[in-house]
This record gives structure tokens, C-alpha cells and sequence, in this order.
């Protein structure tokens, strides 16, 4: 895949990591979606479950930041984000319930993943842009199947260039 400017702005159009990223709710989205799948490691939430936890979560905001912030009812919400539009969720029936269930998309997982803070250096090497280089970019296809050493080598060797916007695309795709 090229990284040119129409790759990149049909990506940011279409691709779902990017739709979250830009959306204007994306601090809730991410917040939210991390705090109930990611970080307690949960691969499916019954809708009713996630719709409490949601309605719990919009409660809390709405009491510090208003009731016009999140006016939708959070199943609506959720409905919404498991949309083709959006795809950040998976909405299904799993077999002999017809109670719906949802889980992260990879793509959710990845914006996620993308938006925390990096906290140590060695996961800063292990993000940036070693798979990336002018000609190529290979985080867009595959993830990067080399060492942290290896990639710290070929960062040293890599030409100057603006490695924050890579270390914050790479993720995204890869």
C-alpha cells in the first residue's frame, strides 16, 4: 500500500480506527470501550450489561458536564457505534440466545492501543516508524516482524522525518 495522500485521506474517510479518532466523541468512545473490554480483557459484553455501564458512564458525565453533552440513551449509542458507518462494535446473536452481544473490532482495538501515552522507551522503538520508509509502508499491511533491537538500528540509520505522526499511524494499521 502506498502512503500517499489519496491512501491516507481514503483511509481516514473509511477505515474505522481513523472514523473514532476523528469523531467528535472520541474521548467517551475510547475511554469508555477501554475501560469495559481492554483493560479488564473482556471479549464480549451482553447488550444489557453494556448498555448499564454505558448509561452509568453517561450519568457521571452529564452530572459534571451538562445533560446537553451525550443526549442519546446509551443503547442508541451503542447501536450506533456497532453501525456500518462506524464499526467500532460488533453486534451478533450467539447461538440459542436472542439476547444481542457485542465486542471490540480489531480497528477499535487498534485506535485504543494508539491513543495511550507510551510510557517507556523500548515501547516507543517498538511503535515507530522501523516498518515505515519512504518507499514503503508496511504497517498498513502487516505488523512489523522485527526485533526492538533490529528496529532501533534501523531508526538509526532511517533520514530525519517527523516520527510522531508515523509512531501514531503505524499502530493504527499494523
Amino acid at each position: 500500500m502506498k502512503l500517499d495522500f489519496a491512501t491516507l485521506d481514503s483511509l481516514r474517510t473509511h477505515h474505522p480506527a481513523w472514523r473514532l479518532l476523528r469523531s467528535d466523541h472520541a474521548p467517551l468512545i475510547a475511554s469508555f470501550l477501554h475501560r469495559v473490554f481492554v483493560a479488564p480483557n473482556v471479549r464480549l459484553m451482553e447488550a444489557a450489561d453494556l448498555a448499564e455501564a454505558l448509561d452509568d458512564e453517561l450519568y457521571a458525565l452529564r452530572q459534571q458536564y451538562g445533560d446537553a453533552l451525550f443526549p442519546k440513551p446509551a443503547l442508541e449509542d451503542l447501536n450506533d457505534w456497532a453501525g456500518a458507518e462506524k464499526g467500532w462494535l460488533r453486534k451478533f446473536y450467539r447461538q440459542g440466545s436472542d439476547e444481542p452481544q457485542f465486542d471490540l473490532t480489531p480497528s477499535t482495538e487498534k485506535a485504543i492501543a494508539s491513543s495511550r501515552p507510551s510510557t517507556s522507551a523500548s515501547m516507543s522503538v517498538a511503535v515507530t516508524p522501523a516498518c515505515c520508509s519512504a518507499s514503503s509502508c508496511r504497517c498498513f499491511e502487516t505488523p512489523p516482524a522485527r526485533s526492538v533491537s533490529r528496529s532501533v538500528t534501523v531508526i538509526r540509520r532511517a533520514p530525519a522525518r517527523n516520527h510522531a505522526d508515523y509512531r501514531l499511524m503505524c499502530p493504527l494499521f499494523g
